[in-house]
């Protein structure tokens, strides 16, 4: 019986060891989502900071200010998971520590017994005398082995004692570290949500200045309008132009066996792929969307406006074959990129790297992203198609 309590308290340690793996993993999720977090939002901070420099009140600022309240919620939600996650290791400590001290006053009690016991039997505290006054070698043996009994089982209580001490000692204080941990992320949830409301403030103050800019946001929007048409009609007749050689009306089956690899890999990597700037804030999302200050106006982009920082170079995504750079009057260089029967569009570069019909490595430059003098902002538009059918960029890019 003794036995099996040990075993049992042996099994408690142990499957506080296995259940920790997923509890360190988890919390080591949480702060990486967090690092990131607040990564993007200094990155979102300083992209403010630059466009206020030159200009106030533009669709752009308050763009950044939309994202970096986004963020600020999404920290905000990630620092109350921890909290929730802080909360549930103090109450697992809190039962652990409660079972440790369960079974120290267990031994204690059989400990103690066991003390009483050879208090009431002190004649036979002489081992010697008790062994000699046995009536025979086999009773001597007995007595002998009863003793030696008697006092490992007393060492292995005085042992487990320790050995309890020590893992209660431990438990107690990763259970202080944790209470700090708490209050620490309660000061920087607190902290986050004075931001917050800080950020609200001055969004307000920017939607109302930008309402009374309307005639020229509109002008701003018609030519954003224009250049979308523009790279639309190029893209598709590049498309297009590679869909007649194909008697079944697709690219795919032109492409040689090269060329299909590439396209396969492509698809394989949905959601993996790197991101066509080191640093990166979507500030224009695909598809349509309705305009942040004129209402009843809605916005359809066919990729996605990436905000980054001054003289940021253009990467491409995948391996593959440049089929066209020009300029549209107005807006920049823009550098298509053939990966099989897939395509990535790059718009607003400047000093391109590369030229028609040469081949491009994943993540090898291609060029910077322009910089507007006038604004001081620095936007990529950025677009993924396979064949006709646009995709959303954003679900083909690594988190």
């Amino acid at each position: 019986m003794k036995r099996w309590k040990v075993i049992i308290v042996f099994m408690v340690i142990m499957m506080g060891i296995v259940c920790a793996y997923p509890q360190i993993k988890k919390k080591s999720e949480l702060e990486n989502n967090r690092k990131k977090t607040i990564e993007e939002i200094e990155l979102t901070s300083k992209l403010i900071k630059d466009t206020q420099a030159k200009s106030k009140e533009s669709t752009h600022e308050l763009n950044l200010v939309n994202h970096k309240i986004k963020m600020q919620n999404a920290l905000i939600k990630n620092i109350e998971e921890e909290i929730e996650f802080v909360d549930k290791q103090i109450n697992e400590n809190n039962n652990r520590i409660s079972e440790i001290e369960n079974n120290q006053e267990k031994i204690k009690r059989n400990y103690a017994r066991s003390i009483y016991m050879t208090y009431k039997n002190r004649q036979k505290e002489n081992l010697l005398l008790y062994v000699l006054a046995s009536e025979n070698m086999n009773q001597a043996y007995k007595r002998f082995r009863y003793m030696q009994i008697i006092n490992l089982y007393r060492r292995r209580q005085i042992n487990m004692l320790k050995e309890l001490k020590g893992n209660l000692d431990e438990e107690n204080r990763i259970l202080e570290e944790r209470k700090k941990e708490k209050i620490e992320l309660q000061n920087q949830n607190q902290r986050q949500k004075d931001i917050l409301a800080k950020e609200k403030g001055k969004k307000k103050v920017l939607v109302s200045s930008l309402q009374k800019k309307e005639r020229e946001l509109r002008k701003e929007l018609e030519k954003k309008k224009q250049i979308a048409r523009e790279l639309e009609r190029e893209i598709e007749r590049i498309i297009q132009e590679e869909r007649r050689k194909s008697a079944k009306g697709n690219i795919y089956a032109t492409l040689t066996k090269e060329d299909k690899l590439i396209s396969d890999e492509f698809g394989k990597n949905y959601g993996r792929l790197p991101w066509p700037t080191m640093q990166g804030i979507i500030v224009g999302k695909f598809g349509e969307q309705d305009h942040p200050t004129i209402k009843g106006i809605k916005i359809r982009n066919d990729g996605i406006y990436i905000a980054t920082i001054k003289n940021a170079e253009v990467r491409s995504i995948f391996k593959g074959v440049v089929t066209k750079v020009f300029t549209i009057p107005g807006a920049n260089y823009t550098v298509i990129i053939r990966h099989g029967n897939f395509y990535t569009l790059y718009h607003n570069l400047n000093n391109v790297r590369v030229s028609a019909g040469r081949e491009v490595d994943t993540k090898e430059v291609i060029g910077l992203v322009s910089n507007d003098p006038e604004r001081n902002e620095s936007i990529l538009h950025f677009q993924v198609w396979k064949e006709t059918e646009r995709n959303d960029p954003e679900l083909w890019l690594s988190r």
